[in-house]
Parts: C-alpha cells; structure tokens; sequence
C-alpha cells in the first residue's frame, strides 16, 4: 500500500515493470530504463522520505528481496563457491536500539553481512552503516569494521529506492514484514546476537572490543556456547 500521489504510484507502477522485465531477460530491457524510471520516481515523490523514525522505520522494519541494482557483483571474480545462487535479502530491524540491517545471500555460501544502523545528524534520509561481522555457510564469522552509507530515495511499504555511498542504486521489495535480525538482551539492553556483542558481553562491556582482544573473547564464547 501507499499514500503516494497519482504521478508517484504510475512512476513507481512503470518502474516494477521495468525491473521485472530487465530480471525476465526481455530483450528491450535495459539497466539503462529501470534508473531513468528510478529518477523518474524520486522526482515525483520528492520530499515523500519523513524523518526515519518513528514513521519510516516502521515501514523499513522486516525482510526485503533486492530486485535491481546497477552494482557489479562483489563475486564476479570470485571462486564459483562463494558465488550466490538465488535472490539475496536484507533484513531491516529498526524496532528498537541499536537498528541492525542484515544482507543475506543464499546457497552455496549463505553468507550473511551485519551492520549497525546510526542516523546523520541533520538529515532525515540519509544513515551511517557501520558493519559488525561477516558470517560464511553459517558458521565462520569475522569481523568487520568498514563503513559506508546509505540515502533513502523512496520508502512506502512495499518497495525501498535507496543509493549506496559509491552512488549505486538499489531496488528491494518487502518479502516478511515480521522478520528480524537476531538479538539478545542484557541488563535491560537490546545486542546484536553476534560476535562482536557476544565478545563484548564475555568481557563486561558494550563496545566493539580491537580485533586481538576479540578473537580471545569469540574463543572463549566458543567454548561457552558452541551452537550460537
């Protein structure tokens, strides 16, 4: 559903057509076509991204299917294992402190990224993503300490137009408006159920801990709770 004016829904109509035509493989499709009606559709929803919370972030909670990017692939050189097949998710948790986004990708790796989500001061669609850790078929897991950011376009409650810090553009459609990212919670406060929270718990203290102190902190979790 959307509250968007008339010209906005046919843009955003003429851009889902545009998507699925270009993922169908049609032969008149075009990166070219899917960003031109992107633009298209911020222009006419311009000023339609309201403070990201509280509004918004309902709106941008739960499980969303990346259907466009103009992106290259991460993977494209890399080995045919880490190559995901399938869709790739993002789930959006901003139900409480701190927000978390997780992108998951499938089979054969099902690695899963997961980054922290922290407002910039003095804009009301643009976020700080400051990334946790990388897990890879499930289990290995390393941290990770890069940080990058992300403008939202468009936000109604069935798609998200967003662009990265390098300028590409991301289309997502809402797949589980339930879905969250794993937390646990300690003396009354929310963690990301994680390495990196994990590690800091082990020690007594909230913050990321340097890479050393938290590779000592992760084993001896390991030892604690083998299944997590």
């Amino acid at each position: 559903g959307s509250t968007a004016s008339p010209p906005a829904l046919a843009a955003k109509s003429t851009l889902l057509t545009r998507v699925r035509s270009l993922r169908s493989g049609e032969p008149e499709a075009s990166q070219l076509h899917v960003t031109s009606a992107i633009e298209q559709l911020v222009s006419e929803s311009a000023g339609s991204v309201g403070p990201l919370q509280p509004y918004c972030a309902q709106q941008l909670n739960g499980k969303w299917r990346l259907l466009f990017t103009d992106s290259p692939p991460a993977t494209t050189d890399a080995p045919f294992w880490r190559r995901p097949l399938g869709d790739v998710h993002q789930v959006i948790d901003m139900r409480e402190k701190p927000w978390l986004m997780q992108t998951c990708t499938g089979a054969p790796s099902f690695a899963t990224t997961t980054a922290e989500l922290v407002t910039v001061e003095g804009s009301s669609s643009l976020i700080d993503v400051r990334y946790l850790e990388t897990r890879t078929f499930g289990l290995m897991s390393q941290s990770n300490d890069s940080r990058g950011s992300i403008e939202f376009l468009y936000i109604d409650s069935d798609i998200i137009v967003m662009r990265g810090n390098r300028g590409n553009l991301f289309v997502l459609e809402m797949v589980d408006r339930g879905a969250g990212v794993p937390r646990v919670r300690r003396g009354g406060r929310s963690f990301y159920r994680g390495q990196q929270y994990f590690a800091g718990m082990v020690q007594g203290v909230d913050m990321a801990l340097d890479n050393k102190s938290l590779g000592r902190s992760a084993e001896l979790l390991d030892n604690l709770t083998p299944n997590l």
